[in-house]
């Protein structure tokens, strides 16, 4: 453990002996060790490509979380076994514990924050709060975030006084690892703005020279957008409005943005990944459905177009205009790729035909109105699911990183040129590290098909 002698404290031992109680009552109470899921590769053979890869992605998730529950449990064990126990008082053990898992941890904490092991530690740092009075429950899990004040405190409140697991389910960690972002910065932008530069509402030049962290980066808004389906909506909603408000909403530049959604929606590694991609695809479809259907009538659609546009329609909606079930169909991440490959081929052979269809004007004020009606309504619904935080529901995304799976003596496999994308969270130096570290990454994908150099 790091530096005890920093943090020791006086102790009571009657405070001592309730806490290593508590502690173990905990300890209990977590539900006992099971893996439902089947690691070995022979268990996956005999299936499609996505089911396959759906298969390993579980696989791995359920892994990381058997190891979390079994590191978790072993440490807190270890420290609370008489034999073990340090010259130093078990406050000052716990505090420095938590500091630890923090820094390797953290990813899981946040993908999983009322998980049964997550919430041992919380309990943990509440009750290491109530028992010394010196610091919250935030700072005793936590404590290597720069800032917890702002003053933009009206949705962004003092992460010290607000319930530790609502922080943990309604904030994204910053890609830096010095600060928490609030996913209502999401509510934040002005939808009719030209400025798109968000500040860190936690940045402080004292505590922080890095000038980069002063600004909400490509790689936040991203973590921000899509931690959740309400998030996404919003996101999307967002971006329809812009389309139309900057006057590109020809039926080429809306072609183009719906190829666009169908590559982050149908890659294996997709926003909404495997199951999900059907249902979270829906929203663009009806955004991009309510534009298609107001051009007007004689408008002249190449045919090719207007085949593959009836296609999409009719796999993905019933004839009552309802959505189609495709949840529970195989292959809907290779169907959605499918069709944004086919419709691509379609559009560049078409390109100035369709620059030149779009709505006119009464269509296009009309459509305005309605976008950003829209927005304003999906703005509303993560506004209504943030202040009540048990209604807000977000996706299990985890951030993979080098020391977590050092941690967790995990390895990655790259099996396909998809798992790659794991790897959006390492940096150069993480990834040129993992390349040379066997014992991390197993390389499958290199041997049978390209050289690291060449990734």
């Amino acid at each position: 453990m790091h530096n005890l002698m920093s943090s020791a404290v006086y102790s009571d031992p009657n405070q001592e002996t309730q806490l290593a109680e508590y502690c173990r009552y905990l300890l209990a109470e977590m539900p006992a060790l099971q893996s439902n899921i089947a690691h070995s590769p022979q268990s996956f053979r005999g299936t499609t490509p996505d089911a396959l890869a759906k298969q390993r992605s579980n696989a791995f998730h359920q892994k990381l979380l058997e190891e979390y529950q079994r590191k978790i449990h072993f440490d807190l064990s270890t420290l609370l076994n008489p034999a073990c126990r340090s010259e130093w008082p078990l406050v000052t053990q716990l505090t420095d514990y938590l500091h630890n898992t923090s820094k390797t941890l953290t990813p899981l904490l946040f993908a999983f924050p009322e998980h049964p092991v997550t919430q041992v530690l919380v309990k943990i740092a509440e009750k290491l709060s109530a028992t010394t009075g010196e610091k919250s429950a935030f700072e005793f899990l936590l404590p290597d975030v720069l800032n917890t004040e702002t003053s933009y405190r009206s949705y962004c409140p003092d992460l010290r006084k607000i319930n530790l697991t609502t922080v943990l389910k309604t904030h994204v960690p910053h890609p830096s690892g010095f600060y928490l972002l609030p996913v209502a910065l999401c509510l934040n932008p002005d939808p009719d703005s030209e400025n798109t530069q968000v500040f860190n509402p936690y940045y402080d030049h004292y505590d922080d020279s890095s000038r980069e962290n002063a600004v909400i980066s490509p790689k936040a808004w991203e973590r921000l957008w899509h931690h959740s389906t309400l998030s996404e909506t919003l996101y999307n909603a967002q971006q329809q409005y812009d389309l139309i408000r900057n006057n590109k909403s020809t039926l080429l530049g809306q072609l183009e943005w719906l190829c666009k959604k169908f590559a982050e929606y149908g890659s294996h590694d997709g926003i909404g990944a495997h199951e999900k991609a059907a249902e979270d695809i829906y929203p663009v479809l009806i955004s991009f459905f309510g534009y298609y259907n107001a051009l007007p009538k004689h408008s002249p659609v190449p045919k090719m177009i207007a085949c593959k546009v009836q296609e999409i329609r009719n796999q993905m909606f019933t004839n009552a205009g309802q959505r189609g079930d495709l949840s529970h169909r195989a292959g809907v991440v290779t169907c959605i790729s499918l069709h944004r490959k086919d419709l691509l081929k379609r559009i560049e052979n078409n390109r100035e035909i369709l620059s030149n269809i779009s709505l006119d004007q009464t269509s296009l004020q009309r459509e305005l109105a309605e976008a950003k009606k829209h927005l304003e309504d999906c703005r509303k619904e993560l506004s209504s699911a943030l202040e009540t935080s048990d209604r807000y529901d977000h996706h299990h995304k985890i951030y993979i990183t080098p020391p977590l799976l050092t941690t967790l003596k995990l390895s990655l496999e790259i099996h396909t040129f998809d798992d790659l994308t794991v790897l959006r969270d390492f940096t150069a130096n993480e990834i040129t590290e993992l390349l040379k570290d066997n014992n991390i990454l197993k390389k499958k994908y290199f041997r049978s098909n390209k050289t690291p150099s060449k990734i």
